[in-house]
């Protein structure tokens, strides 16, 4: 999916939809670098820092939703069982981006 930024000379700038911190973070520091070049309304970029916060924030509750499934799974003693172990990160699977161990989002 690609997403449109207007910037100060009514031109459009494309980019792809971030699918994780590291790429949102990515996309805030060349919208600052475009704000002090002048590329970019600091309107525009406001409204891009508060959906980044809200993007943050949804991810942080599907990695507990994760925590949550898996959490449920190890008390009913399905630890073992490597199905029940995939389905409960099918979902977060699906999402296209599992956290490795010892990786800080």
């Amino acid at each position: 999916m690609q997403c449109a930024i207007p910037l100060a000379r009514k031109r459009k700038k494309q980019f792809a939809t971030p699918k994780s911190a590291a790429e949102l973070r990515d996309l805030l520091v060349e919208s600052i670098i475009e704000i002090r070049a002048g590329k970019l309304d600091p309107k525009i970029a406001n409204v891009l820092g508060y959906l980044g916060a809200s993007y943050l924030r949804a991810l942080e509750m599907s990695d507990l939703e994760l925590l949550e499934k898996l959490s449920v799974a190890m008390s009913r003693g399905e630890h073992g069982n490597a199905q029940a172990q995939d389905s409960a990160t099918a979902d977060f699977r699906s999402q296209g981006d599992i956290p490795k161990p010892g990786r800080v989002r």
